[in-house]
């Protein structure tokens, strides 16, 4: 009887608790790679997109405090000046520039399209009554930033509103590319991990 329970007693086969040891260290040594990446990969557009945000909150300030300062709501010469910068500002970002006065009429747009026409979104409605925009849109790959103009440096009434449209194609494209190099580096260490876990197995049980 002693002889029949040794004969039908279960042992796990050397090779098998070899390949059982080896998925171990795999698993531990690979689901940190990844999920540390994955943390990298959303951090690194976050960051990008943050930033481009406060970017443009800054230049948006700079430009709105230029068109008070040269009256330009009012002051058709000094618009004449002043529309070479913004159509510079606007291409630079890849972007749109609309102004539009207090009585929600379009007076600017760099891509000439709504020019004359009555402008009544709620970005900015909510600027002129002292709300300020600052979003992005990642369905259509924007951020929209608007800012007030006021009367003059020293009168603080909303004389008019700049709305500023700026594309984050560039942000996402290069964040994909940053993306594929570390997935790259994510497989050559996943790699590496797979090497090590099987020869260190391999040690383990040898001894």
């Amino acid at each position: 009887m002693d002889e029949e329970k040794k004969k039908f007693k279960f042992k796990i086969p050397a090779v098998s608790f070899r390949l059982l040891l080896t998925i171990v260290f795999i698993v531990f040594g690979i689901a940190p790679v990844f999920i540390y990446g994955r943390m990298v990969s959303r951090t690194n557009l976050s960051s990008r997109i943050d930033a481009r945000k406060i970017e443009l909150q800054t230049k948006g300030l700079m430009l709105s405090n230029k068109l008070t300062r040269g009256n330009f709501l009012k002051d058709p010469k000094e618009r004449e000046s002043l529309n070479s910068e913004i159509d510079a500002v606007a291409e630079i970002y890849n972007g749109r520039i609309v102004v539009i006065d207090k009585s929600y009429n379009t007076i600017v747009d760099t891509f000439n399209l709504a020019v004359g026409k009555i402008n009544i979104a709620p970005e900015i409605i909510d600027t002129f009554n002292g709300t300020n925009t600052n979003i992005y849109n990642r369905k259509k790959s924007y951020i929209l930033q608007t800012m007030p103009i006021y009367e003059t440096i020293d009168n603080k009434n909303i004389d008019g509103v700049l709305l500023f449209i700026a594309s984050t194609d560039n942000l996402i494209a290069v964040a994909e590319g940053v993306g594929n190099t570390e997935r790259f580096l994510y497989i050559t260490l996943s790699a590496i991990v797979v090497v090590l876990s099987i020869i260190t197995a391999g040690r383990l049980l040898s001894r």
